[in-house]
C-alpha cells in the first residue's frame, strides 16, 4: 500500500477516535485517554472483524473510561466484534453477553439470563478458539494474540539484538584499542631521546610508566567523551525523527567512561612498559 495511502487510513481511524485535532502531535503531548484511544484507532485501522481490548480502562479515570467504552460500543454497532477482558463489573454490564472465569468455572449470561457453569478449558485462550471457530468455521477468519507470546517475542527480539550490540561494541573496543596502542607505540619510538634524558636525569621505571600510561588513558578517555556525545545527540536525533522519546541513563554513560579508561590501560601497558624498559644509554644515542 503506497505510504500515502497508509497515513489517509490512519488519520481517518485517529479521526474517528475524536483525535483529529491530535494528528501531528507526539505520544509524549497525549494524555492517558487519548494515547488509549491511538491504540484503539491503531486496532482498528485495518477493518478486523475482531477487536480484543484487554483492561482496556485499566490505567484511566471514570470520564476518560466511559469515552473508551462508547468508543468500543460504536466499533461492534458498525459491525465489529469486540471482546473486553476487564475485572470492573461496571465496564462489564455494559456488554451484551458476559462470560465470567470464576474457580474453575465459567459463568455466562446473556441478556440478565445466568446460565449453568461450564468446565474451564485449559485457559481462557482456548475457550475463546474454540468460540470463534464456531462462529467462523475456520481458522483464517480470526487472529488470537496473548501477552505472554508478545513478550516472548520481544525478549527474543532483544536478546538478540544485545547480542549483536554486545558483539559490535566489543569489535569497536578491540580496533579502538589497537589504534591507541599503535600510537603510543609511535609516541615511545619519537620521544626515545626524551626518555633516555629523564631517565639520565634519575626517572624511575614506575614514572615513565605512569607516565605513558597517563597519556593512553586520556586518548582513549578523548575518544569516549566524543563517542558518548555523539551517542547523545543521535538519541535526541532519532527521538525527534521518530516522534518517540528516548531515555539517557546516567550510569550508561558512567559505564562507557570506565571502559574507555579501561581500554586505554589495557591497550597502553605494552608502549607504556616498553618505554619505562629503555636503557638510558641506547636512548641518548637514538637518532
Amino acid at each position: 500500500m503506497p505510504a500515502k495511502k497508509q497515513r489517509e487510513r490512519a488519520a481517518k481511524a485517529l479521526k474517528m477516535v475524536g483525535l483529529g485535532d491530535r494528528l501531528n502531535h507526539r505520544p509524549s503531548e497525549l494524555s492517558g485517554g487519548q494515547q488509549q484511544r491511538v491504540a484503539i484507532a491503531r486496532a482498528v485501522v485495518g477493518n478486523p472483524p475482531i477487536i480484543l481490548a484487554d483492561e482496556p480502562t485499566g490505567n484511566l479515570d471514570s470520564v476518560s473510561g466511559r469515552e473508551i467504552m462508547g468508543l468500543l460500543q460504536n466499533l461492534h454497532r458498525s459491525g465489529s466484534t469486540v471482546i473486553v477482558i476487564t475485572h470492573d463489573s461496571n465496564i462489564a454490564q455494559r456488554a451484551g453477553r458476559i462470560l465470567s472465569i470464576k474457580d474453575g468455572v465459567i459463568t455466562e449470561r446473556e441478556g440478565g439470563a445466568r446460565h449453568e457453569p461450564k468446565p474451564c478449558p485449559d485457559n481462557a485462550e482456548t475457550y475463546i478458539n474454540n468460540y470463534l471457530f464456531k462462529k467462523f468455521r475456520s481458522e483464517d477468519g480470526y487472529r488470537i494474540f496473548n501477552q505472554s507470546e508478545m513478550l516472548s517475542t520481544i525478549s527474543e527480539i532483544t536478546g538478540t539484538l544485545t547480542a549483536m550490540l554486545a558483539g559490535i561494541a566489543g569489535i569497536s573496543l578491540l580496533v579502538g584499542g589497537i589504534g591507541i596502542m599503535n600510537i603510543m607505540l609511535v609516541l615511545v619510538t619519537e620521544r626515545t631521546r626524551e626518555i633516555g634524558i629523564r631517565k639520565a636525569l634519575g626517572a624511575k621505571h614506575s614514572n615513565i610508566l605512569v607516565q605513558f600510561l597517563i597519556e593512553a588513558v586520556v586518548i582513549s578517555g578523548l575518544g569516549g567523551i566524543i563517542g558518548i556525545i555523539f551517542g547523545i545527540a543521535g538519541s535526541m536525533a532519532i527521538s525527534n525523527m521518530a516522534g518517540f522519546n528516548t531515555v539517557i541513563s546516567l550510569n550508561v554513560i558512567l559505564l562507557a567512561s570506565m571502559f574507555s579508561i579501561l581500554v586505554g590501560v589495557a591497550f597502553g601497558i605494552y608502549p607504556a612498559n616498553k618505554a619505562a624498559l629503555l636503557n638510558p644509554i641506547d636512548a641518548l644515542r637514538y637518532e
